[in-house]
């Protein structure tokens, strides 16, 4: 636990402010994976079921296709699984530790360095 720490509340600041387009990133995939996966399942249920309302007409697959995507984005963003969370938990803890670590280990080389000129 961090605490009130004014030390460590800078250190988490720094590493936050490192990281955040990385995190930024981090969660678009995850998001993305959900979207994908629930795209899949989408697909695979329908396989199960006759054809819909819209038929065998010419761009029947590709609208279909286009709307299983739009459907399974929506359902990602609003993160109806959470698998897209489930995911991005582990993963952001782990780039903000290191993004810890790092910036620890600069202030650390940067007293040394100041140390070393006196």
């Amino acid at each position: 636990m961090i605490g009130t720490d004014p030390g460590k509340v800078a250190i988490m600041a720094l590493a936050s402010k490192k990281v955040a387009p990385e995190l930024k990133k981090l969660k678009q995939s995850t998001d993305g994976f959900e979207s994908v996966f629930l795209k899949n399942l989408l697909q695979n249920m329908r396989k199960g079921i006759k054809n819909t309302s819209f038929g065998d007409k010419l761009g029947n697959d590709t609208y279909q296709d286009m709307f299983d995507q739009a459907f399974s984005d929506s359902m990602a963003k609003e993160g109806v699984l959470g698998l897209g969370e489930m995911l991005y938990k582990p993963m952001a803890n782990k780039v903000m530790n290191q993004a810890v670590d790092a910036v620890k280990a600069a202030a650390v080389k940067k007293t040394a360095s100041q140390e070393t000129q006196k």
